[in-house]
């Protein structure tokens, strides 16, 4: 990821309307997932700036969140947030011993330049104890690459039998998996595909940014009703893949 995305996302992250759709997403999976269980182990691999710690600390209060991450800046800013430790560390080779943790997330990792996905997935099943729970989000479509894309350095994009297949070839039984953020892929296949027509040069240039109150809220609602609609009947699109999946072995 570009040096620049970190400080935008850490100033963004905990009100724009994506992530607050993600979260929701993420937090309603684990209450499902996990029953009444009031105290959690969870690990956060490739946390970013730690505003996917901080929800799930308000969350589930008393719980052990732990954060990794490769890039200092996003290790600094998770710090700042004081919802739990951050370790530097790789998805890859992840630096705790088997089976200690209730949750793992990979939210936006696997797909990222320099993370071999099912290398991470083997060592999220290491960590994971027997029945524990997997969080997954990709972002969905290779014909969905943009400038974006280069801002984060996307390495795939991923299809939904494709996650699906990743799941379970790594020691995973799919619980869930959704293609989701449907309503708004047309507007955001067309912009892309303008961006890129018009320019000599493809750069990078991120889809984060901060927008209007007013229309933040707007997105919000709207992502809000898309992820309903998308946890209720199987959409065969989206712009992003969630996964939801059990430890089995």
């Amino acid at each position: 990821m570009e040096a620049a995305e970190y400080d935008t996302m850490a100033q963004l992250e905990e009100s724009y309307w994506w992530y607050l759709g993600l979260r929701r997403m993420v937090l309603k999976a684990l209450r499902i997932g996990l029953g009444e269980k009031p105290r959690l182990k969870v690990l956060d691999a490739g946390c970013g700036t730690g505003g996917g710690m901080a929800s799930l600390a308000r969350a589930f209060p008393g719980s052990l969140i732990v954060g990794t991450d490769v890039a200092s800046a996003a290790i600094r800013y998770s710090m700042l947030r004081h919802a739990g430790p951050v370790l530097p560390g790789s998805v890859d080779s992840l630096p705790f011993r088997e089976a200690i943790f209730d949750v793992v997330l990979l939210i936006d990792l696997l797909y990222i330049r320099g993370v071999n996905d099912s290398m991470a997935l083997r060592e999220a099943c290491r960590v994971l104890r027997p029945g524990g729970i997997l969080v997954v989000n990709v972002p969905a479509f290779e014909w969905l690459q943009g400038r974006h894309d280069i801002a984060v350095h996307t390495r795939h994009r991923y299809r939904r039998s494709e996650l699906r297949r990743l799941l379970t070839s790594n020691g995973f039984a799919v619980k869930q998996i959704l293609y989701w953020n449907a309503l708004f892929l047309p507007l955001i296949f067309v912009v892309r595909r303008l961006l890129i027509r018009g320019s000599k040069d493809v750069v990078a240039r991120s889809d984060l940014r901060s927008l209007p109150r007013g229309l933040n809220w707007l997105l919000a609602k709207l992502l809000f009703l898309d992820t309903w609609i998308c946890g209720m009947v199987s959409i065969p699109f989206g712009t992003s893949v969630f996964g939801v999946a059990c430890k089995v072995r």
